[in-house]
């Protein structure tokens, strides 16, 4: 025993030592840039089976990597490098392809082929071979994947690199697809001792447009006082190293009024110039271009901008107020449109934003060229937000109007009505409005989201709006006066209790009313594992209707299918699955209906992605107004959950597979025991030898039996093992 404590002891200082022998350098855990700014080769990565999903086209993009790691051995100097290439190839943020230097050339891959999606598979092997190299050349002249090593004294530097079958000893930087990627460096020297490192780059496009401009325009002002020129007006040409000169971006700008890519509030290029009768003379203008990629370059040209028809005379001064019929408070973010024409020049046109309005909410505009004697038309416009303020409370509204139930409605309520335009209100109407706000539509198909009508107009028959055509224009005939006035009256569809936000896309969720609940129950569920969920109401109430965003994870649970409930009149027509992860619930009757609780107004039936509990997944959308009307009175809903609600029956024991798997920390094992007991968890290598176990006392249900990363400390393969009275389970687990 002494001799033997003696050779361990010396072992153990000889690994210590070993330890200190081998290192590198140039291995950076912090992700790099891989810059390309080259023309794109058309023949590498250009097969029917690649494609760049943003450039919508099969010949990737690439640029020259150099990636490269530097190790020393002060003891041995003798080692041996190898490499795992992490590739993404189909552009979707995971690397999906491995390459193993130990598998290259003739050790197995051969030239010209990557493995493609084996990431998953043993030890990185199979996969689909692909081909990169479309030279016209000799299949022993095509490039393939190597790593080469270059060896002084005892430093050694390995790189990634391409070589040939036929001259396998000369090497070239790869030209890998744009996107991220990783290389991960794995180094032993003879006396047993290794290191490891991992770099994570990102090859991408950096080169920026080549744009040309013509040499200069000259234009005259138009009668309106002003002209407006476009970029495609100044462009000779612009092209790219990889994005398509169909999908590549213009904008324009006078020079000096902004830096880098023009673009509005909305992000969107800015893609004309306006010049007035104040900018006669020459301007100059910055023409630009943008790929997909975000790189921007401009040139810059001339307007010389001239008044050769006398069209800048003195300018018109036109006032709009515009007041919403709610309220008669301002109402932002609307435009004018002025159309007109004259006997002597060509018709002219003015477009102006209502940003700014004073405490009447009028716009004082800019003085106009408005041509003497000229006809015209001032028309107000917004079509922003058409959802907004249209709530379950405007579709009992209308829904008791049309039966008598609710009179004394204002005609510019009627108005509001009018979902489509019809000049009635009907049943239509009220499909029209459910269909917006369960997100069916994202604009009403026949009306825009806001009408005006002239504030001097009096309707006839105030308990038929519809009865005269009313005037949503005002019309100034052969103007003689150098200003006017116009004033309106504006009106949201759909919104008949005035609770729009103008500006927002939906009324502020903090309306201070009083809140009432509707529940789901509580189950904890494992993957694969259906349920039937019901929503149902907390308390006792007289509902006349009721709306609901139902948010959830749609990661990690699947709605199979939404089933009507008991309210009187619910079809599968009150539902919508707005977009992935949102179920829309909109509900309304004429008159109220007792609702108790624990009657169960919707069903659904959902299934478990991943392990989850029903509480943590779902939730009431903050996109969404939950709304319901209790009496007639607004109220705001909120969703609670019922506890001890065991949906999924425990007839067995159930052990799932470890996840994740592979993993680069630790696991967890979802079971769910038919009845309460031990439980023996185990981790072990692959020779049988326990490294980690676990014994734990648990209740009947569903439980996540963790493995901590400290089990299983090295990368490698592990043995996993569940035991419990009636069943037992093992697998293999693997550390990345």
């Amino acid at each position: 025993m002494k001799y033997l404590a003696t050779i361990l002891l010396l072992l153990s200082a000889g690994a210590r030592i070993s330890a200190q022998c081998l290192d590198y350098n140039g291995c950076s855990a912090i992700p790099t840039d891989v810059c390309d700014a080259s023309t794109n080769h058309a023949q590498f990565w250009n097969e029917m089976y690649w494609w760049d999903n943003a450039v919508q086209t099969h010949d990737l993009g690439e640029g020259n990597t150099d990636m490269s790691i530097t190790l020393v051995d002060t003891c041995s100097g003798i080692f041996r490098v190898s490499f795992l290439l992490f590739l993404d190839l189909d552009g979707d943020q995971i690397m999906e392809t491995v390459l193993n230097s130990d598998s290259l050339g003739n050790a197995g891959l051969g030239w010209n082929s990557v493995p493609y999606n084996n990431l998953f598979n043993p030890n990185y092997s199979g996969g689909t071979p692909r081909a990169f190299d479309e030279r016209p050349v000799p299949p022993t002249d095509k490039y393939g994947f190597a790593l080469e090593t270059v060896t002084s004294g005892d430093t050694t530097t390995a790189r990634l690199r391409w070589n040939t079958f036929a001259d396998p000893n000369t090497f070239v930087e790869p030209q890998l697809p744009y996107g991220r990627h990783k290389i991960r460096w794995w180094a032993m020297d003879t006396l047993g001792y290794s290191v490891q490192c991992e770099q994570v780059f990102e090859v991408k496009d950096c080169k920026k447009p080549t744009v040309v401009c013509l040499n200069g325009l000259n234009v005259n002002i138009m009668p309106t006082g002003m002209i407006t020129l476009w970029a495609s007006d100044f462009f000779q040409y612009a092209e790219d190293n990889h994005t398509p000169s169909s999908q590549i971006q213009y904008g324009i700008r006078t020079a000096g009024t902004g830096t880098g890519f023009p673009i509005d509030l909305n992000g969107n290029p800015i893609n004309s110039v306006t010049y007035t009768c104040a900018e006669i003379g020459t301007q100059t203008v910055e023409l630009w271009a943008k790929d997909l990629a975000g790189n921007a370059d401009s040139c810059t040209t001339y307007v010389i901008v001239q008044d050769n028809f006398g069209n800048c005379g003195p300018g018109m001064a036109i006032t709009t107020c515009i007041s919403n019929w709610c309220n008669n408070g301002p109402l932002l973010g609307t435009a004018i449109q002025i159309d007109g024409t004259v006997n002597f020049a060509p018709p002219f046109s003015y477009f102006t934003q209502m940003d700014s309005v004073d405490a009447n909410g009028c716009l004082f505009g800019p003085s106009l060229n408005i041509p003497i004697a000229s006809t015209f038309t001032i028309a107000p416009e917004k079509d922003d937000f058409p959802a907004n303020g249209v709530t379950v409370l405007d579709l009992i509204k209308i829904s008791r109007f049309m039966l008598g139930l609710e009179p004394g409605l204002s005609p510019y309520a009627m108005v509001a009505a009018d979902a489509n335009k019809s000049g009635s209100i009907t049943g239509f109407d009220l499909i029209e409005l459910r269909n917006l706000i369960l997100g069916i539509y994202a604009d009403l198909p026949n009306n825009t989201a806001w009408r005006f009508i002239d504030a001097d107009f009096n309707f006839p028959n105030p308990q038929n709006p519809f009865q005269t055509a009313f005037p949503e224009v005002v019309s100034i005939e052969d103007a003689l006066l150098n200003s006017y006035q116009a004033s309106f009256k504006a009106i949201k569809i759909g919104d008949l209790d005035c609770d729009a936000a103008p500006g927002l896309q939906a009324p502020s969720q903090n309306r201070g009313l009083p809140k009432r609940s509707l529940t789901l129950p509580d189950a904890t569920l494992l993957p694969g594992e259906s349920a039937e969920i019901t929503l149902q109401m907390s308390e006792l109430g007289e509902w006349a209707g009721l709306q609901m965003g139902l948010q959830f994870d749609p990661e990690k649970v699947e709605v199979l299918e939404v089933l009507t409930g008991d309210l009187p009149g619910l079809d599968l027509d009150a539902f919508n699955r707005a977009k992935p992860g949102l179920l829309n619930f909109v509900w309304f009757k004429d008159q109220s209906q007792r609702i108790v609780p624990g009657q169960d107004l919707l069903f659904l039936r959902i299934r478990a992605l991943e392990s989850l509990k029903v509480s943590e997944v779902f939730k009431t959308s903050q996109n969404f107004e939950n709304l319901g009307s209790l009496g007639h009175e607004p109220q705001t809903l909120t969703l609670d959950f019922r506890q001890n609600d065991a949906p999924v029956s425990l007839q067995e024991t159930i052990i799932l597979n470890p996840q994740p798997n592979p993993t680069t920390a630790g696991a967890t094992i979802p079971i769910r025991l038919a009845q309460a007991g031990q439980v023996n968890v185990e981790v072990a290598d692959l020779s049988g030898k326990v490294l980690w176990i676990n014994v734990l006392d648990l209740s009947a249900g569903s439980h996540l039996l963790e493995i901590p990363p400290n089990a299983i400390t090295q990368a490698g393969m592990y043995v996993w093992r569940v035991v419990e009275e009636s069943k037992s389970a093992s697998g293999r687990l693997v550390k990345i």
